[in-house]
């Protein structure tokens, strides 16, 4: 069978606009695996290694990198070279001591934002669903595929004995406020409402990557239709809720791009 029935290429004029391959040196680009991440808003793994990192002339290389178990997304070893890695995704390349996270940058699309040592062990994950389920149990739908579930009542702070952190209520969650887990065991940290006053990062539209202070959050007649109102460094920014992802309360928890 020849690549114009592999399903596991693409064509490069038909690749997302953000991924940043040569549209007319090769005919043909990876396509991503499904996964946690639509392909649109996603790279695979050999276009981060070969034409980002640009630590592989040629699929191949890149390929013998992947399989080789030398690149770690989310604490994890993957080595699917199609695999999909978007947005707050961690990266590590254990060899070289590299770290980054995925994040948006104002009219660049995805990058790589180069991060410290201490970041590398947690995320941020959007709620986009939450449910009761039997035994006093919230699980909460997060949008990078996971689903966690989470106890009431119960201490989640790291010294459940001796710790004085207070057990907060889980229906105080709701859907688009924003949890941060440790990675890779996916244990729940704290997190963080979206409200007036904390720091919102826009990852989708013209304005993706920019970011400040959420100073209004209007709500429409139908969900498309809530803005909010953001306050960035040189002017206010008014986009959908869907757009928005919290990133601090009064600072970033998270390294940004400088835009």
């Amino acid at each position: 069978m020849g690549r114009k029935g592999n399903r596991q290429h693409m064509k490069r004029l038909a690749a997302p606009r953000l991924w940043p391959v040569h549209r007319k040196k090769a005919v043909w680009a990876v396509k991503p695996s499904p996964g946690p991440h639509p392909m649109g808003e996603c790279l695979p793994l050999q276009v981060i290694i070969r034409d980002i990192l640009d630590y592989a002339k040629t699929g191949k290389e890149a390929k013998k990198i992947i399989t080789d178990g030398k690149i770690i997304v989310d604490g994890r070893v993957r080595k699917d070279r199609r695999f999909p890695v978007g947005l707050m995704d961690v990266i590590e390349i254990p060899d070289l001591e590299e770290l980054y996270r995925v994040l948006p940058k104002y009219r660049k699309g995805l990058v790589l934002q180069p991060i410290e040592a201490e970041e590398k062990n947690f995320k941020l994950c959007k709620v986009i669903g939450k449910t009761t389920i039997k035994g006093g149990k919230t699980q909460f739908n997060l949008y990078d595929g996971r689903n966690l579930v989470l106890v009431e009542g119960r201490d989640y702070s790291e010294e459940e004995e001796e710790s004085e952190t207070e057990i907060i209520s889980f229906n105080d969650i709701k859907v688009n406020d924003v949890l941060k887990i440790s990675i890779p065991n996916q244990k729940f940290e704290e997190y963080i409402k979206l409200e007036e006053g904390v720091i919102g990062l826009i990852v989708g539209g013209k304005n993706a990557g920019r970011f400040g202070v959420i100073k209004d959050i209007t709500k429409g007649l139908m969900r498309s239709l809530n803005l909010i109102t953001i306050e960035t460094e040189t002017e206010p920014i008014m986009t959908p809720l869907d757009f928005v992802f919290v990133v601090g309360k009064e600072t970033p928890l998270i390294k940004l791009p400088d835009w």
